[in-house]
């Protein structure tokens, strides 16, 4: 075939490369072809996987540098667990703020009262919303005693020198000192 070969449809739906002159002065014969047949000088030539790969690297810029065209909404998984996971120790941190308060003033007005309210979470949509949530005097003493537990498994890792007060993160302080007010307000459960 020569490098110009020219297709020529006829109206039966057959196709044929049209008759062509040598360089000697001789004539090939048209040959018939299929349907969609696409000369070899047209065939794009094959790309490798590591030539392909190498052009990408190279339109990619700077390895490590975050693009300006990426959005906030177009977060990878990770980076969204991770904002969900702050926010909730966030939330989480908000509402132990708020036991703690309503300990201190459970404690100050001793007023013993039959049920007790404990902010719960209650999710609504992406918003998470705090709701206050009158719960039975059983639940409330069980949980202070799940919580107790934890303090004197605590206090028994510190005294018997498995762990350090400086190896202890904030959570870990605050449950040790919040064992009295606890321990308090179990007993006024208890005896009420």
């Amino acid at each position: 075939l020569t490098s110009h070969c020219v297709i020529v449809r006829m109206s039966e739906g057959d196709d044929f490369i049209a008759a062509t002159q040598r360089p000697d002065g001789t004539w090939r014969k048209a040959r018939r072809v299929k349907p969609g047949y696409v000369p070899p000088e047209e065939v794009k030539a094959y790309e490798s996987a590591a030539r392909k790969f190498v052009a990408r690297r190279e339109n990619v810029g700077v390895v490590g540098m975050s693009s300006t065209s990426k959005k906030d909404s177009e977060k990878s998984k990770n980076a969204m667990k991770n904002e969900r996971r702050k926010a909730k120790k966030l939330l989480e941190k908000v509402l132990a703020e708020r036991e703690a308060e309503e300990g201190k003033k459970m404690l100050s007005t001793s007023s013993s009262s039959t049920s007790s309210t404990k902010p719960t979470k209650k999710k609504t949509g992406k918003k998470k919303v705090v709701e206050e949530v009158a719960e039975d005097p059983q639940k409330i003493a069980k949980k202070l005693g799940k919580k107790l537990k934890q303090i004197v498994a605590l206090q028994e890792k510190l005294d018997s020198g498995e762990l350090k007060e400086a190896d202890l993160n904030e959570d870990q302080l605050v449950k040790l000192k919040q064992r009295k007010s606890l321990e308090e307000e179990l007993a006024q459960l208890t005896l009420s």
